[in-house]
């Protein structure tokens, strides 16, 4: 089997071509801040894996991969996410929205 691997920080994480892995470097949150997001989505199980979240630092390195993994190589998510869960999504667009209101009250454009 295949995947995609993230080599950070001395750290290794693996995605499973399955899980359809991604790696996306962002500053959408914070303009002086890169973060680095590591994350997939198995299609058969609508289930959202989430590996690797963090701040890239600077001069930082990071690695990435794409190569033969064994079977049961496969990294521990930090979250996981099943869409198929009515309350946890309801929990999650309460919390996404009361952080969004927050920080636009904060900003004063509410």
């Amino acid at each position: 089997m295949k995947g995609l691997v993230l080599e950070i920080g001395g750290q290794r994480f693996v995605g499973r071509e399955t899980d359809f892995p991604g790696l996306i470097i962002t500053n959408k949150e914070d303009p002086e801040e890169y973060r680095v997001l590591f994350s997939g989505m198995n299609a058969d199980s609508s289930v959202f894996y989430h590996w690797y979240g963090q701040p890239l630092e600077e001069g930082e390195v990071l690695r990435i991969s794409y190569q033969e993994i064994g079977e049961a190589e496969s990294s521990t998510p930090i979250s996981i996410r099943d869409t198929r869960d009515k309350e946890q999504e309801k929990r999650l667009i309460l919390e996404n929205y009361y952080r969004l209101k927050e920080k636009l009250t904060k900003e004063g454009k509410i």
